[in-house]
C-alpha cells in the first residue's frame, strides 16, 4: 500500500465521510450524491478500493465527496466544525495551497513525458 494510503484505512475513510460532515450536509441539499442513504454505498466502495491492488484510487472519490460535503455545509455556515479534519488530511497528503506550484510543476513534467512517449510511439507505429 502506498505511504499516502497507509493511514487511510477503511476505518479512517469511514470516520471521514461518516457521520459528521456527510450526515450534516445531506439534509441541506438536493444533491443525490450527498443523501444519507448513499453513505453505506460510499463506505463499501471506499473499503473495496482500499483492499484492492490500487488502494490509492480511493483518494479522488473520497476527497471529491468530502469537498462537495464541505462546500454544501459552507453555504449554510456549518463547515467550520468539520474543516480542521479536512485540513489535516490535505496537509498529510501534501495537497495544500503552498505546495500547489510544486505539484503543478510535477504534473507538467509528467504530461511532457507522456506527450514525448506518445509522439515517439505514433512515429514508430504510424498512428
Amino acid at each position: 500500500m502506498p505511504a499516502c494510503c497507509a493511514c487511510w484505512g477503511p476505518r479512517r475513510a469511514a470516520r471521514t465521510i461518516s457521520p459528521g460532515a456527510y450526515d450534516a450536509a445531506g439534509p441541506l441539499t438536493a444533491e443525490p450524491d450527498l443523501l444519507p442513504e448513499r453513505r453505506g454505498y460510499y463506505l463499501r466502495g471506499f473499503q473495496a478500493q482500499l483492499e484492492s491492488e490500487t488502494p490509492h484510487a480511493v483518494l479522488y472519490t473520497l476527497l471529491d465527496t468530502w469537498e462537495r460535503t464541505l462546500s454544501t455545509l459552507a453555504v449554510f455556515g456549518q463547515a467550520e466544525e468539520h474543516r480542521s479534519i479536512w485540513e489535516q488530511a490535505t496537509t498529510h497528503l501534501d495537497l495544500t495551497a503552498d505546495v500547489a506550484p510544486r505539484r503543478l510543476d510535477e504534473l507538467e513534467t509528467y504530461l511532457d513525458t507522456l506527450e514525448a512517449f506518445l509522439e515517439e510511439w505514433s512515429a514508430r507505429y504510424g498512428a
